[in-house]
């Protein structure tokens, strides 16, 4: 009785003889329904069952209340908690990881794309200095020709590096 006032509001004299199908949340009542008969039908031996629904508290919002019961006899007995908290926090959790999940898949989107826009015109600008190192050029232009092909392809290898290294953090993640 204390617990029903606690977690619903209800003082006993409120509730007492009052079907709690009443106070049960509209979505819930079909599952509900099939939990009660299989208590109802449950013979000795076979497993208890728990059942999570939400119940109208007395202020009007819902608790979500987790509840196991067990048929001996004629008798029901039952016990139950509220996992409002717990539910919610669940909940959280799951829309958390969809979203980090959609912000990594952005982030390769992102990457692949920047790296091929990247790639394509280094690969250009290689190939040009390649050909133009390959003219005559004063000792200075092969100087700076040279330079410019150093740096084109140690970007190359830092865009590797990134694309590669993204790569395996996303195969990892996939399988955690």
């Amino acid at each position: 009785d204390v617990y029903k006032r606690q977690v619903l509001g209800y003082r006993p004299d409120e509730i007492e003889g009052q079907g709690l199908l009443r106070l049960i949340h509209p979505d819930d009542h079909a599952a509900t329904r099939q939990s009660i008969v299989e208590v109802e039908n449950r013979r000795p031996g076979d497993p208890v069952i728990g059942q999570i629904n939400r119940y109208r508290h007395k202020a009007g919002h819902y608790v979500t209340v987790e509840w196991r019961a067990h048929r001996q006899g004629d008798r029901i007995y039952g016990i139950a908690r509220d996992v409002t908290e717990k539910v919610a926090a669940e909940r959280a959790l799951r829309e958390a990881t969809a979203a980090a999940e959609a912000a990594n898949r952005a982030k390769s989107d992102f990457l692949a794309n920047m790296s091929h826009e990247i790639r394509t015109p280094l690969n250009g600008v290689i190939g040009i200095v390649d050909a133009l190192s390959r003219t005559e050029l004063t000792p200075e232009q092969a100087e700076m020709v040279a330079l410019i092909a150093r740096s084109g392809v140690t970007l190359e290898r830092l865009v590797s590096a990134v694309s590669y290294t993204h790569l395996r953090a996303h195969e990892t993640l996939r399988y955690l």
